[in-house]
C-alpha cells in the first residue's frame, strides 16, 4: 500500500542537499518555487555557479524564459497580470519592477510570482504641482529611468524613478510614501548593493547618494566624479553621435559611462568610458574588466566560468535590446521591442537573437539570482 508524502515537510538538511545537488539555474529556481518552505530553504543554499543572462519574453499573461544552458524556453503563467498594459522598467535578481498607466508600481518575482505593491506616488507628483496623472507617453519615454536593488533573502529593496528628468523619487521597504531628492535633475540612474544611488545629472556630472538611512544624503568629499563632468562630444569624431548613454557601476565600485552610438553602419556600436582617478579625466576603455553588462541595468555582471560562444555569452560583452540601438542598426526591421543581441567588445561583433513571433509583446535580458 503506497503512502502519500508531504514533500513540503522534508527535513531541512535533506532538502538543502537536494537543492544544492541541482546542476542548472533553471532547475534550482523551479525547485525553489514548489512551496514556501522550499523557497525559504533555497535562500540558504549554495547556488549553481554558472549564472547566465537569460532572455525573458512577455505575452499578455505569461513570461517565456530562454535558458542558455539548455537552449530551451520555459513558460511561466502570471494569472492576474496583464503585461500588455504594464511596462517593465527594470529588473534585479528574480524581480521585475513594473508600472502601469495609473503610475502604480509593484515588484513581481518571475519564478514564485510573489508580488510586492509599492505605495502610491500620486500625492508626491501632485505635491510638485503636476497633474493627477502621468501621460502614457511620459511613462514610455521615461521607462528606462528607473533602478531597482533587492535582497533575495530579506526582500529589502530600494526603487528610484525619475519623472521627466526634473524629479527623482525613491522608495524603500518599510516606507509608506516616496521621498523626493530636491534639486537633482536626473538623466540616468543606477543603484548597487551598497545602497548607493548614482545619478547622472542634466549638468553632465555624477552625484552619489547614500540611501541606507531614512533620508538620502549626498556623498560629496568621497565622490571623485562630482566635479568632473562627462560630455561625450569632447571625445567624439564628426561622424560619431550618441543615441543613448547610461551610467553603470562595476562590482568593484567603479563608475562607467556606456554610450550607444548612431549612424555608424557597420562600425562599433558601444563605447565605454572610465575615469582615470590619477589624472581626474574620463578615458575610453575597451574592456569591462572581464565582466558583462546589460545596457541600462546599471551594474555589471560577473562573467560565467563557461562561455556560450554560440549565443555571444562571454566576458566583456554588452547585452542590449532593440530600443537601445539607433534604428537601422539591426539586420531585420520588425518591432524593435522584439529582438535583442550581444555586442562583443573584444571583436566588435554582434550575436543577434532570432526574430520572434508577433504574439510576443517584448523581449528583454534578465539575470536570475
Amino acid at each position: 500500500m503506497s503512502k502519500v508524502h508531504d514533500w513540503s515537510k522534508l527535513c531541512d538538511d535533506l532538502l538543502r542537499s537536494i537543492l544544492e545537488g541541482l546542476n542548472t539555474t533553471k532547475d534550482f529556481h523551479r525547485a525553489s518555487s514548489v512551496c514556501s518552505n522550499w523557497y525559504t530553504i533555497s535562500r540558504t543554499c549554495k547556488r549553481p555557479i554558472n549564472l547566465f543572462p537569460w532572455q525573458i519574453l512577455f505575452k499578455e499573461n505569461s513570461t517565456l524564459l530562454f535558458v542558455p544552458e539548455e537552449n530551451k524556453n520555459h513558460e511561466i503563467q502570471h494569472p492576474g497580470i496583464d503585461f500588455s498594459d504594464r511596462y517593465v522598467l527594470t529588473s534585479c535578481s528574480n524581480w521585475l519592477l513594473m508600472i502601469d498607466y495609473n503610475v502604480d508600481f509593484f515588484l513581481i518575482n518571475v519564478f514564485t510570482r510573489e508580488r510586492i505593491n509599492l505605495p502610491s506616488i500620486e500625492s508626491s507628483i501632485i505635491g510638485l504641482g503636476q497633474a493627477h496623472f502621468v501621460e502614457p507617453t511620459d511613462i514610455i519615454s521615461a521607462k528606462k529611468q528607473a533602478c531597482l536593488w533587492i535582497d533575495e533573502t530579506t526582500k529589502d529593496y530600494v526603487v528610484a524613478w525619475s519623472y521627466n528628468q526634473y524629479h527623482l523619487f525613491i522608495n524603500k521597504k518599510g516606507d509608506d510614501s516616496w521621498s523626493s531628492l530636491e534639486d537633482t535633475k536626473c538623466v540616468y540612474i543606477a543603484c548597487n548593493k551598497d545602497y548607493k544611488l548614482y545619478v547622472y545629472t542634466l549638468y553632465s556630472c555624477i552625484k552619489i547618494f547614500d540611501i541606507s538611512s531614512d533620508s538620502p544624503e549626498e556623498i560629496v568629499e568621497e565622490n571623485p566624479y562630482r566635479n568632473h563632468p562627462f560630455r561625450f562630444r569632447q571625445f567624439s569624431q564628426p561622424w560619431e553621435h550618441y543615441w543613448k548613454q547610461r551610467v553603470a557601476v562595476t562590482s568593484f565600485g567603479e563608475v562607467l559611462m556606456i554610450v550607444s552610438l548612431k549612424g555608424l553602419e557597420n562600425k562599433r556600436l558601444f563605447y565605454i568610458y572610465k575615469m582615470n582617478l590619477e589624472k581626474s579625466n574620463w578615458e575610453r576603455v575597451d574592456s569591462l574588466g572581464g565582466e558583462m553588462l546589460i545596457f541600462g541595468h546599471g551594474v555589471t555582471i560577473r562573467a560565467p566560468m563557461k562561455d556560450i560562444s554560440s549565443l555571444g555569452i562571454k566576458s566583456d560583452s554588452i547585452f542590449f535590446s532593440g530600443e537601445d540601438l539607433w534604428p537601422g542598426s539591426y539586420p531585420y526591421n520588425p518591432n524593435t521591442q522584439l529582438y535583442c543581441g550581444v555586442f562583443d567588445l573584444t571583436t566588435s561583433t554582434i550575436t543577434w537573437s532570432k526574430p520572434l513571433d508577433v504574439s510576443f509583446l517584448k523581449i528583454s535580458w534578465f539575470v536570475p539570482a
